[in-house]
């Protein structure tokens, strides 16, 4: 069997990587193992029977579509502000924390002190009275 025929049956069963091919059939055609005119056709069938890269641009973009509109679908709704009532620490691990929001006798605060177990009314300083 001659060099080309070997080639023509690589590239007809369509499971080859181009470059390494082509790189192929030039250094055969290099040795002179193949003419000019052998090499033209070669590379001609190879490059026409080669598989196409294949482009994910397309599930990409359809993707990123679907994660727009599902962020879209489930945007955050207008949150209220929750001011629990009050409610007497029973250990270091329920007590107040700063920032923490509470609502102590129909009146809203927020906790300036770390570990706080008083309430508004008997520590005030603990806490920062809300309009």
């Amino acid at each position: 069997m001659i060099l080309k025929e070997v080639f023509e049956q690589v590239i007809q069963g369509k499971n080859y990587d181009l470059k390494s091919l082509l790189n192929c059939i030039d250094q055969y055609h290099i040795e002179g193992k193949l003419t000019d005119d052998e090499r033209q056709e070669l590379t001609l069938q190879a490059q026409e029977g080669a598989a196409p890269e294949y482009d994910y641009a397309a599930e990409i973009n359809a993707l990123w579509a679907a994660v727009r509109a599902l962020q879209q679908s489930i945007s955050p709704s207008e949150e209220t502000e929750e001011w629990p009532e009050y409610v007497q620490p029973t250990s270091a691990g329920t007590a107040y924390q700063v920032g923490d929001k509470v609502t102590y006798n129909g009146t809203r605060y927020i906790c300036r002190l770390p570990h706080c177990v008083w309430n508004p009314e008997v520590y005030p300083i603990g806490w920062q009275k809300q309009a």
